[in-house]
């Protein structure tokens, strides 16, 4: 299938498969391919297909189209490599240039005919080795002058390129160029399934582009494990062959195949072949190749850097945006309740987090608290969280009781989330003229009340989305005068420090037993230092929350 890549501007490129149909591409968010681009209009242009091609027609842009530099005007017929301007993006055609085929019945002998390991070529054009120097210049070209030129051309083309797709496009028109071929194939390594894959295939003179293209699978392997590249110059009469029909058939006549080598590591190769009616490859042109695929395979390489970079500067402003609107759906302040005084704090592992807690004013002077914990940390999480706090407050204005209050949140987590996930969730009402709280407690981290003693409240049912159709409980105690309740998240207890010990619970309450006279701020305060001096430098491995609400002395 025809493809177009997207490279918007300073933005990791996305491709697209065209189908047979008209593509409209602009701004607007309808478009079957929307741009994020403020140059861009909201209906820019259009791609359609037809009689066998693709066409990219105007569609009374603001600022025009441009293909390949130069200004759209009616209807005009896309080639393979077209370069598509509309504001600051660019789309590159790639048309459907057929397959590859890896053949397994290629038992081609691992040195080839001629192979050329390329790190000779680097080391004897390094400086103070002119001696080896002269072997290898000779060895370039019957033209010296026109294999340095073709060198410093290919440099120059490079420079202008900061996409990976248009660097491995010219690559392989470039090399096609310099050392002609009937076919063409550039194929990176992809680094999580240890596999090549075609990233740019090439059939010149109007040759078939159905069919697959047949390359040895043991030069492929050759060409990895040496770091050479590979030469054979007559397929039809090399008895390597001879099991491969689909070589002898497809009219092969000479190949060359050279790796992208950086010095660090092999990323890919290019594969060139010719057919029965040209001339073979020479020495030569597998020295020139080299060259090439070696400056290529630097500049990939940088490429890829700076497509990460993009990617990981563009996740960081998100990840910060979300940070920003999470922050947002915290209570910005305590409103005052008689009788009690309240603080909470948050520190999430991630710039975003899957702790949440909250307050709620009620009907009658009641108020109630709220204290969760996703499982898993990062994004995902933090989103999941934002999900349950919408539907939270939107079912706790009904009314309802607290048992069918979490049986419906905890079938509505069950459903809006992936298997294995789950929610802790405490929350508990209360009422600050009696001191009574009632409260249902989704297998979240028993809260302490801390008086004379110290008690917990215990959970009342398993976490949230683990098995919806059970039941919960609603439990029922009381805070007396000048006791302090302490709602937290494990990552609290489970702190560590650079000796793997936990802050631990038993911990917690004795702090708390410690400042429990002081009121809610200051005891909040008396807790962070206490972790952060426990924890030390050791890097924080989840998010910590702790809400303390302590009922005033009464008299």
């Amino acid at each position: 299938m025809a493809k177009l890549t997207v490279f918007p501007p300073f933005q990791k490129s996305v491709t697209y498969t065209l189908p047979l149909k008209v593509t409209s591409i602009g701004r607007a968010k309808n478009s079957d391919l929307p741009i994020d681009d403020s140059r861009t209009s909201r209906l820019h242009c259009m791609i359609s297909y037809a009689d066998d091609q693709f066409f990219v027609e105007d569609t009374q842009s603001t600022h025009g189209n441009y293909l390949n530099r130069e200004i759209v005007q009616g209807r005009q017929a896309l080639n393979d490599g077209d370069l598509i301007s509309i504001g600051g993006t660019e789309l590159r055609f790639t048309a459907d240039a057929g397959e590859i085929q890896i053949d397994d019945q290629l038992q081609t002998d691992p040195g080839g005919e001629l192979s050329f390991p390329v790190g000779k070529l680097i080391r004897d054009y390094r400086p103070g080795q002119s001696g080896q120097g002269k072997e290898v210049r000779s060895f370039l070209h019957p033209t010296q002058d026109q294999a340095i030129f073709s060198l410093r051309d290919f440099g120059v083309e490079l420079l202008a390129h900061t996409h990976l797709q248009p660097v491995l496009d010219l690559t392989l028109d470039f090399v096609s160029r310099a050392v002609p071929a009937r076919r063409g194939v550039l194929m990176l390594r992809n680094e999580d399934i240890d596999q090549l894959h075609p990233q740019a295939i090439r059939v010149f003179g109007g040759g078939n582009t159905k069919s697959p293209i047949p390359i040895s699978r043991s030069i492929v392997n050759a060409v990895f494990e040496s770091k050479a590249s590979l030469l054979t110059r007559d397929a039809q009469l090399d008895k390597r062959f001879e099991a491969s029909d689909s070589v002898l058939e497809d009219n092969v006549h000479s190949a060359i195949c050279s790796p992208l080598w950086s010095e660090k590591r092999v990323v890919g190769l290019i594969y060139l072949d010719r057919g029965v009616d040209q001339e073979p490859f020479s020495k030569q042109d597998l020295c020139l190749l080299s060259s090439l695929a070696n400056m290529a395979a630097l500049k990939i390489e940088n490429v890829r850097l700076f497509e990460e970079a993009l990617e990981k500067r563009a996740l960081e402003e998100q990840l910060s945006l979300a940070s920003e609107i999470q922050k947002g759906l915290l209570p910005r302040g305590y409103s005052e309740t008689p009788g009690f005084d309240l603080a909470a704090f948050q520190v999430p592992c991630f710039q975003v987090g899957g702790d949440y807690y909250d307050f709620f004013p009620l009907e009658g002077g009641r108020f109630g608290v709220a204290i969760g914990d996703v499982s898993g940390k990062g994004l995902g999480p933090s989103l999941l969280m934002a999900t349950l706090r919408a539907f939270f407050c939107s079912q706790l204005r009904l009314g309802r009781s607290l048992p069918e209050l979490f049986h419906d949140l905890s079938s509505f987590i069950f459903e809006s989330s992936s298997p294995g996930t789950y929610i802790t969730f405490f929350y508990g009402e209360v009422d600050p003229a009696t001191g009574s709280l009632r409260f249902a407690n989704a297998g979240h981290n028993a809260p302490l009340i801390v008086g004379r003693g110290v008690k917990s409240l215990p959970a009342t049912g398993l976490p949230l989305g683990i098995f919806p159709e059970r039941g919960y409980e609603e439990g029922k105690t009381s805070l007396g005068s000048g006791e302090v309740l302490v709602l937290f998240t494990d990552g609290v207890t489970e702190r560590r420090n650079k000796d793997d010990d936990e802050f631990g619970e038993s911990r917690l309450r004795g702090v708390i037993q410690d400042a429990k006279e002081l009121c809610a701020q200051e005891i909040l305060d008396t807790l962070q230092t206490s972790i952060k001096d426990f924890g030390g430098q050791a890097t924080l491995q989840d998010d910590m929350t702790i809400v303390v609400l302590r009922r005033g002395l009464e008299g």
